[in-house]
């Protein structure tokens, strides 16, 4: 399996998307099955025989990802998820198929932040800050964030 870490850090709103990259070889055979999976082996994007499956996609994904047009012939399997929100954020998984047996894969990473919302990522210090920020982007807002750092492996980011 073809591992490949990626990273997505925004905050969260409705209108915004996300590509899940995924390029491999091109010219891939027409009876070869592509699956979108999360971290909970929920359906995210099915892709069969030509054409989308969005009658296997679990619910919560349904009208919200698409994959680039004969994704087959160009080896270009990337996911876009539409109308990201926070509980979007975990691993997702591409396999591909062919008469049931796993011919390659990825593994892609995604983090959507927004407020009031608690992360939990790698580190490998101990630290901790209080920060508040004011943003000016047409509006104001005042975020505050607390952010521990623990020894081994373990972040947590509270915004509130």
């Amino acid at each position: 399996m073809f591992i490949l870490g990626f990273r997505y850090n925004r905050k969260e709103k409705s209108n915004e998307s996300v590509q899940l990259p995924f390029k491999t070889t091109p010219h891939l055979s027409g009876d070869v099955r592509v699956e979108w999976t999360d971290h909970h082996y929920n359906k995210v994007h099915v892709y069969q025989n030509g054409s989308d499956r969005p009658e296997e996609q679990d619910q919560v994904y349904r009208d919200r990802t698409e994959m680039k047009e004969d994704p087959l012939r160009t080896g270009d399997l990337s996911l876009n998820l539409k109308h990201l929100t926070i509980t979007d954020t975990g691993e997702y998984t591409c396999s591909v198929y062919k008469d049931g047996h796993l011919l390659r894969g990825t593994a892609v990473s995604l983090k959507v932040k927004g407020q009031c919302c608690l992360f939990v990522s790698g580190c490998l210090y101990v630290s901790s800050c209080l920060s508040l920020v004011l943003f000016v982007s047409g509006c104001l807002s005042l975020v505050v964030c607390l952010c521990l750092f623990v020894s081994g492996c373990l972040s947590l980011v509270v915004c509130l």
